[in-house]
């Protein structure tokens, strides 16, 4: 990289990052790699693995989640990457299957002959472990002091205080009339047909809406179990406490219309075990116009969802802040830089959304979603063709963007 131009954040002798989850570990370690001093600070203490539990079943509280090509190229880094797949369930495609178990489309959300590496399941948790064992022996904690730091960087999630205080006060969550209920279900419960030509993951339809089944743990042991549903507002807004507070009528809203279901579904909704189940309400942050504070030269930043909080139907939450750390660090030395990385950032996320919406669709009830425009829904271009279709998401090609920036503002 050229010598940095002369701007304020020249002195960038150490970042402060307020948040100790996936975004903030993540940007402490991208910091790390560029010999830029992090101290990440978290109101909550450490939550260790809990110890493993008596096989069957086995879960993990906080569930599972999706990482993509794109975020597993930039754990490479960090040399996390082999100590995840160790422990992760890797595939390559969603399957879209009609009432009548027919499969009718798949989503490519990784794929090593076109993208470089499979997608893969892994639990929050013990990403959260990896990260932060990795974040132990490179960076060091903040402790309960006043201390001076050259840029402060939220990543403090959704309903972020440093978004609010000092980047976009205007900001505010905004709920979509959409909920997830999960749970986690024993793979050897499932009765899958022999005749239907099931591969997992995949989403079902029926007059119902889609219900999801995704394989988690190493060994695929475990299936991720779930549907979206309308939720109402003022609930969606309850702390998780309250959320959970029912469980029967979470259950019984899952088996709502049940017989609409094929049997594999139906035997999925046999035996909800209470302390797998989930209540995930979307949420969505309007497109802020910037991610960095106008004062101060731009030394306050939000990454993750901090500034961009998207429903998960994409896979994409974790693999987008991933993608936010590994871009600022590489130009967080340039007052110029930072605000080239907004515009990057912005237009990727602008891209995304309007992929999540098209996805979100395709969840929609048979019925509702064929009176939609085609355009309005997402569709495989055609057999082989993923590679064209996605390269854009899962091969964004970061550090060539920062290049060839850094090589004009040189000219």
């Amino acid at each position: 990289m050229p010598t940095k131009t002369a701007t304020p954040h020249d002195n960038v002798d150490d970042v402060a990052i307020i948040g100790g989850g996936i975004a903030g570990m993540a940007l402490a370690l991208a910091l790390n790699a560029h010999a830029i001093p992090a101290t990440i600070y978290e109101s909550h203490d450490a939550v260790p693995l809990p110890p493993p539990p008596p096989p069957p079943p086995h879960h993990h509280a906080g569930g599972g989640m999706m990482l993509c090509p794109n975020a597993l190229r930039i754990l490479e880094s960090p040399g996390v990457y082999e100590l995840l797949f160790d422990k992760a369930y890797s595939f390559d495609y969603v399957y879209y299957k009609d009432r009548d178990e027919v499969t009718v489309d798949r989503y490519a959300l990784g794929g090593k002959a076109a993208f470089g590496y499979d997608a893969v399941r892994i639990f929050r948790q013990e990403l959260i472990e990896i990260l932060a064992g990795a974040c132990r022996e490179r960076a060091r904690g903040g402790e309960a002091e006043r201390r001076r730091a050259g840029v402060l960087v939220g990543a403090d999630g959704i309903h972020s205080r440093v978004r609010s205080t000092y980047v976009a006060p205007e900001a505010k969550p905004a709920f979509v009339g959409l909920a997830a209920l999960t749970y986690a279900v024993p793979t050897a419960q499932l009765r899958v047909p022999e005749d239907k030509d099931y591969t997992f993951p995949v989403s079902v339809a029926s007059g119902n809406g889609v219900f999801v089944l995704a394989p988690q743990g190493r060994d695929g042991g475990e299936m991720l179990a779930g549907t979206q549903v309308p939720f109402d507002a003022e609930k969606a807004s309850l702390p998780r406490e309250a959320l959970m507070a029912d469980k029967e009528a979470l259950k019984a809203r899952l088996r709502l219309n049940e017989e609409a279901w094929p049997g594999l579904v139906r035997s999925a909704l046999e035996g909800i075990r209470d302390e797998t189940m989930n209540v995930w309400p979307f949420f969505m942050l309007p497109a802020l116009e910037r991610w960095a504070s106008r004062d101060g030269g731009g030394r306050v930043l939000v990454l993750g969802d901090a500034a961009h909080a998207i429903p998960p139907t994409t896979g994409q939450g974790a693999s987008m802040a991933l993608e936010d750390a590994a871009s600022l660090a590489l130009v967080i030395g340039w007052e110029e830089g930072v605000e080239f990385w907004q515009g990057i950032r912005r237009e990727r996320l602008g891209r995304l959304v309007g992929l999540t919406k098209m996805l979100n669709n395709k969840r929609l009830p048979s019925d509702e979603m064929a009176k939609l425009p085609r355009e309005e829904v997402w569709f495989e271009e055609g057999e082989g063709e993923g590679e064209g279709q996605m390269s854009w998401l899962y091969v964004p090609e970061i550090e060539k963007r920062v290049e060839e920036w850094v090589e004009r503002k040189l000219q």
